[in-house]
């Protein structure tokens, strides 16, 4: 039994790393091919070939850049600005995306999208945008080995006079760490679970001839709750929700 177990898993093993490899070629000649379709103006066509790579696990901030300029190229605006809002997730310092995101939002929102009353609260904001939650993580650990080397260094003997003050710093160190930490988790609580692709009529049942409530313009961030078929309840505060139709919204938690 065991002397058939280890081929069988080495094969295994080799056939899920062929087929990862496979995957990969396809996603990148779909990605070659979708660039230069767009560079001779077929954006339909590389829309299509775009969202072959994506399908293709080929996830990458170039690639939903891409998209969302093949989208924008097309008119799709809530289309556009969920795959910028994806490109930007995956490299919040990239100026280019967050131009991009900004430009398809105004547009499609009628405003700016992110308005700063606070200056000190708009450069800590803007801070936090070009920081990913790995990388305040990173720095939250390099902070608090620096704290420890103050603390260890508090009790050397040569610095016994200034224990006091390197424990307050090593004290200070951490709770800026943990600060970053914090907000940075707190923002990405506050970020859109969806978004509306397409402009939507939210209904108070999941039915075409229910009432009304209110109309969203694609773009517009939601929350999601209930399921039905083709339907999808968005909530956009907390007495504020209704029914759309579910192609009307893409969720970031699926690639799309």
């Amino acid at each position: 039994m065991h002397k058939l177990g280890i081929p069988v898993l080495l094969l295994l093993t080799l056939w899920g790393a062929a087929a990862h490899a496979g995957n990969r070629t396809e996603a990148e000649t779909a990605f070659a091919s979708g660039n230069a379709l767009y560079q001779g103006q077929r954006y339909a066509e590389a829309l299509c070939a775009y969202r072959r790579a994506l399908a293709c696990g080929f996830a990458s901030p170039e690639l939903f850049l891409n998209l969302g300029n093949t989208a924008y190229r097309l008119g799709e605006q809530g289309w556009a600005i969920y795959y910028f809002e994806q490109a930007r997730r995956r490299a919040p310092s990239d100026p280019d995306i967050q131009s991009n995101l900004s430009l398809a939002q105004r547009e499609a929102l009628g405003q700016e999208p992110d308005v700063r009353r606070s200056i000190l609260l708009g450069a800590i904001a803007s801070l936090e945008d070009r920081i990913t939650l790995a990388g305040a993580t990173r720095a939250a650990v390099i902070l608090l080995w620096c704290a420890v080397a103050l603390l260890l260094l508090s009790w050397w003997p040569r610095l016994e006079m200034r224990a006091a003050g390197l424990r307050w710093v090593s004290l200070s160190i951490v709770v800026l760490g943990l600060f970053v930490v914090a907000m940075k988790v707190a923002q990405a609580s506050l970020t859109p679970e969806a978004l509306l692709v397409e402009a939507a009529a939210a209904h108070t049942e999941p039915l075409e001839s229910s009432t009304v409530e209110f109309r969203l313009p694609p773009g517009s961030p939601v929350s999601l709750g209930r399921e039905q078929p083709g339907w999808r309840e968005v909530i956009v505060s907390s007495s504020l929700r209704g029914w759309v139709s579910e192609d009307a919204v893409a969720s970031f938690d699926s690639p799309h």
